[in-house]
C-alpha cells in the first residue's frame, strides 16, 4: 500500500485537482514527521507492547487512506502527508524490535533475509492495484477505500500476534556485541 500511495501520488493528487507540486511536498511533510516519530517509536516499544506500536501504525496508515479520499484541499493534504509519516515513522522501528523478541537471533538472518524478499516482493506490485484501478475507472478511490483492508487486517494480525510465553534461549557462545 505504501509504495503504491507513493508511486501514484502525483497522479492522485493532480486527478484531484490538486498541484503536482503539492504532492511533491508532501513527501518532505511525510519525513519531517516521520523522523521524531522514528525516535518516539524506539521510546514506546520499549515500554509498551511492540504489536501495540505496529497497531497504531496501521491505523494511521488507515487514517492517512482515508484523508486520501477526501484530499480535496491544501490542508487535507497537508494532513494526510503527516498521518503517513507518522504511520511510517512508528512502523519503521517497532517492526525491526519485533523480529528477535518473537524469534530470538538464532535464526534472525534467515527470517529477515525472507520477509525482506517478500517485502520487496510486495513493494513491488504495490502500485499496480491503484495504476490499474485509475486506468479502468478513471478514479483512485474505489482502489484505495477497497485497500484500506490491508492496514485492517494489519491491525488484527498484530494485535493477535502474542509474544512467546517462553522467549527463544540464543545460541551458547555466540557474541552479543557488534
Amino acid at each position: 500500500m505504501v509504495t503504491g500511495l507513493a508511486f501514484n501520488q502525483i497522479s492522485i493528487f493532480t486527478s484531484k485537482g490538486l498541484a503536482a507540486s503539492l504532492a511533491a511536498t508532501t513527501f518532505t511533510i511525510e519525513s519531517a514527521v516521520a523522523l521524531p516519530t522514528t525516535l518516539t517509536s524506539g521510546w514506546l516499544s520499549d515500554r509498551f507492547p511492540t504489536r501495540y506500536v505496529l497497531a497504531t501504525s496501521q491505523a494511521c496508515l488507515g487514517g492517512a487512506m482515508i484523508l486520501l479520499l477526501f484530499a480535496d484541499s491544501v490542508a487535507i493534504a497537508l494532513l494526510y502527508a503527516a498521518v503517513r509519516g507518522a504511520s511510517s515513522g512508528l512502523w519503521n522501528v517497532a517492526a525491526d524490535v519485533l523480529w528477535p523478541n518473537y524469534f530470538g537471533r538464532r535464526n534472525l538472518g534467515s527470517i529477515r533475509s525472507a520477509t525482506f524478499a517478500a517485502g520487496v516482493f510486495g513493494a513491488s506490485i504495490g502500485p499496480l492495484p491503484l495504476g490499474i484501478a485509475y486506468d479502468a475507472f478513471g478514479s483512485y478511490n474505489g482502489a484505495i477505500a477497497l485497500l484500506l483492508i490491508l492496514p485492517v487486517l494489519g491491525i488484527a494480525a498484530v494485535i493477535m500476534a502474542r509474544p512467546p510465553e517462553n522467549p527463544p534461549i540464543e545460541p551458547v557462545g555466540v557474541a552479543t556485541t557488534v
